[in-house]
């Protein structure tokens, strides 16, 4: 009897090896789809204003009065505050000028109470937003020292490009700024070397959907290279020697494909199997 038994359980182990030996692997398997493959290059940037004029006396004085508040909208021209001038700063400056004028120098102004009047108002140099405006009544004030500025409502974005990205990038290329889940068009509107950065160029991108943003905040900025549509898979699907595993009815095959733009996660394939066919990531986990 206890024969039979051991004979019965060798006859079981020996199925179950021979089925587990025959099983067909199970694989993590994906298929190529056509896809939009855009390739892009990622930085950071910074929103700033895109336009600001610094409001500054043209001589010393001390605030006689005052016209406007930060945070108003100021149109190039409205007067922002009056200088009572220091003691004989005025007459110096106007005799400074009419004699420039005298000499032929274009713009300058003659010694007149309209001229006197001009120096002590200071006006907005265009129109805009009054930011960071100190002027109050009775404080003084030195010539060309800021009292404030006026900032334009549009908005602009700087982002530093690594000096090897050069040649990638051009005037007027397109752009897309993202923050907090929301994207803005905007395109490339300066090139500039990055002042202090070493190997850098900074970018100024500028677009209207921009003035939603608030200056000072940290963006995403994806430049737009090359785009295409066609038959893809994922990036892991390529094997080093140029191949994907697919799946066939004679099981897994090692295909050659030719591979054109990639993204993060998908690279387009211009030539390989078509659309449709069951593609290889790997073994599934058990």
């Amino acid at each position: 009897m206890k024969m039979g038994l051991m004979i019965l359980a060798a006859l079981a182990l020996c199925a179950g090896l021979v089925f587990t030996a025959e099983r067909e692997p199970e694989y993590e398997l994906t298929a190529v789809e056509v896809r939009d493959i855009a390739e892009e290059i990622e930085i950071v940037g910074s929103v700033d204003y895109a336009q600001t004029h610094v409001v500054a006396p043209a001589l010393s004085g001390t605030v006689a009065r005052v016209f406007a508040q930060e945070g108003d909208r100021v149109i190039a021209g409205q007067a922002l505050l009056e200088i009572e001038p220091a003691a004989g700063e005025l007459a110096l400056l106007l005799r400074t000028r009419a004699g420039s004028a005298a000499q032929g120098e274009p713009g300058e102004t003659a010694e007149t109470a309209e001229a006197a009047l001009a120096l002590c108002t200071i006006t907005a140099p265009e129109d805009g937003i009054l930011q960071s405006f100190s002027a109050q009544v009775g404080k003084s004030v030195l010539a060309g020292a800021e009292v404030g500025r006026v900032v334009s409502a549009e908005k602009a974005v700087t982002a530093l490009l690594p000096e090897s990205l050069r040649e990638d990038v051009a005037l007027d290329m397109a752009a897309e700024v993202a923050r907090s889940g929301r994207t803005y068009s905007a395109r490339i509107s300066a090139i500039d070397a990055a002042p202090g950065a070493a190997a850098q160029y900074a970018l100024r991108l500028e677009g209207g959907g921009l003035a939603a943003l608030e200056a000072g905040m940290q963006v995403e900025v994806s430049l737009l290279l090359e785009e295409a549509s066609g038959p893809s898979v994922p990036l892991q699907a390529v094997q080093g020697d140029g191949t994907i595993r697919c799946l066939t009815e004679q099981g897994a095959v090692c295909v050659p494909v030719t591979t054109g733009l990639c993204d993060a996660l998908y690279v387009q394939l211009l030539s390989g199997p078509p659309v449709g066919t069951q593609v290889i990531l790997g073994e599934a986990e058990a």
